[in-house]
């Protein structure tokens, strides 16, 4: 497959599918000319072939669904409780960003049951005006691409999470 096909289906800009040009550019900018000095990266061709190899190798949406999360737009999910899973999932915490969700409001809640999260229909008064959908997951690496804690912290992120979010499907429009 050639690299720009592969990277329209495996790193898509999931708010402008159409225009993922920029954003790969400025991903290149930020981390990948920092890594042009691993054997297994090199050049820029390189370092989105292996960013690839990376997302594949993580799976991040098949292992959220072997705890019974889904992406959808209808349903809230404590960021906790998400942390912790992916915290379990890779051995290390992550970083997450999100943003303001400007659809209906949710109906359902995911509540950790277990080891697996169940999806029930919302029993509590959510008072937040504005809810946010997760925009981002950040997977931090040493230079050996092992995944290590990220050391960024909340404080650090531009668009922190709240206590809960939706865990939207982003859907090619």
């Amino acid at each position: 497959m050639a690299i720009r096909t592969e990277m329209d289906y495996a790193w898509p800009n999931l708010t402008d599918y159409k225009n993922s040009k920029p954003m790969w550019a400025n991903e290149w900018r930020l981390h990948g000319q920092c890594a042009v000095d691993d054997r297994a990266i090199f050049h820029q061709l390189g370092y989105f072939n292996y960013s690839i190899s990376l997302k594949n190798r993580i799976n991040l949406l098949d292992k959220l669904k072997s705890y019974g999360i889904i992406p959808q737009s209808t349903a809230l999910i404590g960021k906790a409780q998400f942390m912790y899973i992916l915290q379990s999932a890779y051995g290390m915490p992550v970083a997450l960003k999100c943003r303001p969700f400007k659809e209906a409001r949710p109906k359902y809640e995911y509540i950790l049951n277990g080891d697996k999260f169940n999806l029930t229909a919302i029993n509590r008064d959510y008072q937040e005006k504005l809810f946010y959908q997760l925009d981002e997951v950040i997977f931090c690496f040493n230079v050996n691409l092992s995944i290590i804690s990220c050391p960024l912290n909340e404080s650090q992120l531009s668009n922190k999470c709240p206590d809960v979010f939706i865990f939207n499907n982003y859907a090619k429009k």
